[in-house]
């Protein structure tokens, strides 16, 4: 007796053995990606610190071998490394400086509050009457 596992994996091997098998190589694409029918090409044109050429049997989906300016893996993992460090040392000055600085402007108008009451009874007590009391 068959269980449902033992039909899953019958079916599973039956796809596998009726699909045409990819054709190999390497592949490179992308929006930055250029291509170029020579290495020579390639090397005069890609000259820039974050690219780098490669050799690849199909840029963008290309047919025939072709030399691939692409992105320098190395350089664009220190840059993102880089914008990481730098978005959270953002968001920490943000953290620190944001309550320091509320708290100060809090501190602030609360002294101002009581320097502006004391100013107004220091010259509520310190004024004289013009006129004698009345009985």
């Amino acid at each position: 007796m068959m269980t449902i596992s033992g039909i899953g994996i019958i079916l599973l091997l039956a796809c596998f053995s009726f699909t045409n098998a990819a054709e190999g190589g390497s592949s490179i694409s992308g929006m930055w990606v250029s291509c170029y029918e020579k290495m020579d090409d390639c090397l005069s044109r890609c000259d820039s610190f974050f690219r780098q050429c490669y050799v690849a049997d199909h840029c963008n989906d290309g047919t025939h071998q072709q030399a691939a300016c692409a992105p320098n893996v190395t350089s664009m993992v220190l840059l993102t490394f880089a914008l990481i460090v730098g978005l959270l040392t953002c968001c920490c000055v943000a953290c620190f400086c944001a309550p320091c600085c509320i708290c100060y402007q809090v501190l602030k108008k609360r002294r101002t509050r009581e320097r502006d009451t004391q100013l107004l009874e220091t010259n509520l007590t310190t004024t004289k009457a013009s006129a004698p009391p009345q009985i």
